[in-house]
């Protein structure tokens, strides 16, 4: 799915919606959405486990993602990209013998919304759409390389439920 906004700032989706093989062009209505000086802005809906991200108040791209669970929940509020981080090492221990403790080894694509919080791929898993983290906000590698490259340190990140 591609999200395309024309010079009257319609908002456009093409994707192959009949599986056939040619993508179809449907209008997508909607209000442009205000942020301080026509910013970008990310939004995560935890209701929805998706992730919109805006430019200049249009939708420029939407995926499904997966939140914290209800023992570890994202933290929502509002917050902006405080660094961008092309490799972290998502390890951490809760006690010797601990069922919670992980090692994921380096992750690519990194942003950091929070202490300790990130929006990032998530190579070990293809449940997006589903809660399942330890309170970052999970997505795909491509998802992810998108949003890092999308976002910019200051990038208002809106997490919502």
């Amino acid at each position: 799915i591609s999200y395309v906004v024309d010079e009257n700032e319609n908002n456009f989706v093409t994707a192959d919606l009949d599986g056939n093989g040619t993508e179809e062009t449907i209008s997508v209505p909607g209000d442009r959405l205000e942020a301080p000086d026509n910013q970008k802005r990310i939004i995560v809906d935890i209701s929805e486990q998706r992730l919109f991200a805006y430019e200049n108040g249009l939708l420029n791209n939407s995926f499904f993602i997966s939140s914290g669970t209800t023992w570890f929940p994202t933290p929502q509020g509002n917050h902006t990209v405080l660094a961008k981080k092309p490799w972290v090492d998502y390890t951490w221990n809760y006690g010797e013998g601990s069922s919670e403790n992980y090692s994921m080894g380096n992750t690519p694509w990194n942003l950091m919304f929070k202490n300790h919080y990130y929006i990032h791929s998530a190579p070990w898993h293809n449940n997006f759409g589903e809660r399942m983290s330890h309170g970052c906000v999970n997505t795909s590698i491509p998802d992810a390389e998108w949003i890092y490259n999308f976002a910019d340190t200051g990038t208002l990140v809106d997490i919502i439920d």
